[in-house]
């Protein structure tokens, strides 16, 4: 079982979006990577789509060299 543990000030998931971000590219490239072999499976598959553990995209990227940015976490629903 994945930890979602995920890194202080970051979110313990992510969205697409969020991957994005993380990685310092467009939405359409994140979702390129996302369908690629040796991306982290999604922890979840959720109403509004699947979502990622933080520490494994993270991992990823660093293990491919890409550089990690920081994500800026919505916070609670309804407050972000």
């Amino acid at each position: 079982m994945c930890s979602l543990g995920g890194v202080e000030g970051q979110p313990p998931v992510l969205g697409p979006t969020e991957i994005a971000a993380l990685l310092g590219v467009s939405r359409g490239r994140a979702n390129q990577l996302l369908a690629k072999e040796g991306f982290p499976a999604p922890v979840a598959v959720l109403s509004t789509g699947r979502v990622w553990s933080y520490d494994a995209v993270a991992d990823w990227a660093r293990g491919t060299g890409r550089k990690v940015h920081p994500v800026q976490a919505a916070g609670p629903a309804g407050h972000g």
